[in-house]
């Protein structure tokens, strides 16, 4: 996920609704769709996405928290990111998360979030957010919006039986 597309944070409201949001464990791979940190892309379709990915990997236990501010201010972090990019995206971030000023843009921050976007290429993942996989199957895109009660239960329960 991009923590700046809208179509990411959609998914997490419908998902957080779900009847199974609480039975699962999630991981959360990282793709912003911004070229400071993401090679796979030239233009900057969330500028300062790579700043708030930092910010949520740094923020270790409390990612969650991080993020879902993230999804909560979007508008405003778009705003900023396209007014003035990263820098402005920056200083309302530093100003909600202080505590992380000291680990954002540091070598070993990016190179996580370099890790993370190393493992999407090797994977061979669309370039695309949202990305819904289970039990490495994959949602289609159609099914992270209006078909995500139908699908993701049954592939719930086709995990859980083991089939």
């Amino acid at each position: 996920l991009d923590p700046l597309c809208p179509a990411c944070r959609g998914f997490e409201t419908r998902f957080s609704a779900h009847r199974a949001a609480a039975e699962v464990s999630r991981s959360v791979l990282l793709f912003p769709l911004d070229p400071d940190c993401n090679w796979n892309g030239r233009e900057a379709v969330h500028p300062g996405a790579c700043l708030v990915s930092e910010a949520i990997l740094c923020a270790d236990e409390d990612a969650e928290e991080v993020l879902r501010w993230a999804f909560e201010r979007q508008e405003e972090l778009r705003a900023a990111g396209a007014d003035g990019g990263a820098e402005s995206v920056g200083r309302l971030v530093r100003a909600r998360f202080p505590a992380l000023s000291d680990c954002i843009g540091t070598p070993a921050v990016e190179a996580r979030l370099n890790r993370a976007l190393r493992f999407a290429v090797a994977n061979e993942l669309p370039v695309l957010t949202p990305q819904v996989y289970v039990a490495r199957t994959r949602l289609c895109d159609e099914d992270t919006d209006l078909g995500l009660d139908y699908v993701l239960a049954r592939l719930l329960d086709r995990d859980r039986s083991g089939r």
